[in-house]
């Protein structure tokens, strides 16, 4: 059971620093924001969150 939370909470955090990745790139409409500029280099999740 271990090993299937801890596959969750990696796959959340991927997922989520994927679509904050996204929002970044596409949707910040921020001249001091520029391409390239920012990066998303880890995202901690909680285990508490990755239950059901």
């Amino acid at each position: 059971m271990v090993m299937a939370t801890d596959r969750r909470v990696s796959r959340v955090a991927s997922l989520i620093k994927r679509e904050v990745s996204q929002v970044l790139l596409y949707d910040i409409k921020d001249d001091r924001v520029g391409i390239g500029m920012v990066s998303i280099t880890e995202v901690e999740v909680s285990r508490g969150f990755a239950t059901r």
